[in-house]
């Protein structure tokens, strides 16, 4: 088994929504739980992070249409949470959509490292966690879905994606469940 890390959006932007705020301390805490044992077994980690240009040229749809920009290059709100053990020699692939792996370079990453497993963790699991995972299916990794280090705002599209992913798109697994199959 040769596993890599893919921690999604833990961004400052992202934790303003009421549903994520009251979870920062207890998904940060799992999260780097996860990255810590990470690095010490050698996996490598990748932060997907989500930036857009402040003139809105690259922006999503909706966010064009409701004129509502989030994650803007250079903003406090595009930066990774503080709470996060990010090491400046990290990977890091910037994305404009909810698959991490949609116009990115992260496929040219992952052929360098060439895992065989993408665990996965971060936010928001109905969007970009699940997008990233079907995508990564789609292509053949095997997916784990760290559970303690997955979450959304919406608690209902949460549980209704990891329902849908688990046994299918990937395999849910708790930090423990991760930490002893890793090892």
């Amino acid at each position: 088994m040769k596993p890599i890390l893919i921690v999604i959006d833990m961004q400052n932007d992202f934790f303003r929504k009421e549903g994520l705020a009251i979870q920062r301390q207890k998904l940060s805490a799992a999260n780097n739980e996860l990255i810590v044992f990470a690095r010490e077994h050698n996996i490598p980690v990748i932060w997907i992070v989500t930036k857009y240009a402040a003139d809105f040229s690259d922006a999503t749809l909706e966010m064009k249409k409701y004129n509502s920009l989030i994650c803007v290059e250079g903003s406090h709100g595009a930066e990774i949470i503080s709470e996060m053990d990010f090491h400046p020699a990290d990977d890091i692939v910037l994305k404009k959509r909810y698959s991490a792996f949609y116009q990115t370079s992260l496929i040219e990453i992952l052929n360098h490292y060439q895992p065989t497993h993408l665990i996965m963790s971060g936010i928001n699991t109905h969007a970009c966690v699940r997008t990233t995972a079907v995508d990564a299916f789609q292509m053949d990794f095997e997916v784990i879905l760290a559970r303690d280090c997955i979450s959304s705002y919406d608690r209902a599209h949460h549980e209704i994606s990891m329902n849908y992913m688990d046994g299918k798109i990937g395999t849910a697994l708790s930090n423990p469940e991760i930490f002893e199959l890793c090892k």
